[in-house]
């Protein structure tokens, strides 16, 4: 695809497809102010034009329409008091009831009155929890669970080709139950705007090539405006352009389905130690160790699978290589802004071929 210049129409058809799939979070007046944001921020864009869709997008700008809504729903949930006992936000930040909660896990587990697809669901439940009750693998299980949440809606029909029986199927939508409840972490507003004003200045910046002192601006304004409705977010322009352009960037939980992302601000060592990749590596080369033995998978990666699901295979494999993994780990943020795959499910399927 080669850039073309935006336009009025195209930012219309960006939001009309995402509100179709995700449903509209902006006012009209709110629209009809970013739009003429959009406008002024994003001069070319890449256009979608296939065939089996019903008008032109404009990727970048629908990306950047995706991120600004979504974090928008995920910063009035945090502002929400009353928290949803169906997700991992309600057991707080200790670690005592994520305990409880995987002792809770076990019992319906072994329950063999229960159907097997809630014993299936508590099974993956309680795996993810696993990591995530152990403090030394705080920092592991929320990068793994932040890489696996946001790409399982590709991963699912790659898993699905390798299962042949009726059992196993019911297994991999029990997982996609378990996972709903890890939708919501427990994180401050901070945070979430932290993250969004990530993901939108690195939109800005490794999408669009627009120059970091212009693309910090607007992704500050846009921050401002239209996430932050409360107005708490104005730092100085100083102290937080360093921070998203010379810090490490890692995952800090998910907020509404989306990854949040934060800075690391420690100069004395690295976010990522040598113990947490080595406990990283061991994991990865248990699960590929389970693709080749369980699923009987080809690694080599067969001839029909399509270019997303290559990617996805190829970055676990380079998950146990100390180079591909420091690379994976440096750019978490980069990838998720290149392809958000909350949003890219939507489109037709042979755009990811």
């Amino acid at each position: 695809m080669k850039k073309q210049r935006l336009n009025s129409e195209l930012i219309s058809n960006a939001f009309s497809f995402y509100n179709k799939h995700l449903g509209a979070i902006f006012s009209d007046n709110e629209a009809d102010n970013l739009s003429k944001k959009l406008l002024d921020t994003v001069e070319y864009d890449y256009i979608n034009k296939n065939e089996k869709l019903p008008y032109h997008i404009p990727q970048n700008t629908l990306y950047l329409i995706y991120f600004i809504g979504e974090y928008k729903r995920a910063y009035k949930h945090s502002n929400n008091k009353d928290k949803s006992k169906k997700y991992l936000e309600s057991l707080g930040k200790g670690n005592t009831k994520r305990r409880k909660e995987f002792e809770k896990g076990l019992v319906h587990i072994n329950d063999e009155e229960l159907d097997m697809s809630i014993r299936y669901e508590y099974y993956f439940r309680n795996l993810l929890l696993l990591l995530l009750k152990k403090p030394s693998y705080k920092k592991v299980s929320l990068l793994l669970l932040g890489i696996f949440y946001t790409q399982f809606n590709f991963i699912k029909p790659l898993i699905s080709k390798t299962l042949a029986d009726a059992e196993a199927l019911k297994a991999l939508y029990s997982l996609q139950h378990a996972l709903k409840f890890f939708e919501y972490t427990h994180l401050s507003d901070g945070k979430i705007l932290n993250s969004s004003l990530i993901v939108i200045y690195t939109t800005l910046t490794k999408n669009l090539n627009i120059d970091r002192d212009t693309a910090y601006k607007h992704a500050k304004y846009l921050v401002n405006t239209f996430i932050d409705y409360n107005n708490n977010y104005l730092p100085t322009d100083r102290y937080r352009q360093s921070h998203i352009t010379d810090k490490e960037i890692y995952y800090a939980g998910l907020y509404n389905g989306m990854p949040i992302f934060q800075w690391y601000i420690n100069k004395n060592k690295k976010y990522f130690e040598k113990k947490d990749k080595d406990k990283l590596k061991v994991i990865f080369k248990l699960f590929i160790k389970g693709l080749k033995d369980d699923a009987d998978l080809p690694i080599d990666i067969s001839t029909n699978t399509t270019r997303t699901e290559k990617t996805i295979f190829e970055s676990i494999n380079n998950l146990t290589d100390d180079t591909q993994l420091n690379a994976i780990i440096d750019s978490v943020h980069i990838t998720f802004v290149q392809f958000p795959f909350g949003l890219l499910q939507y489109f037709p399927q042979n755009l990811s071929k």
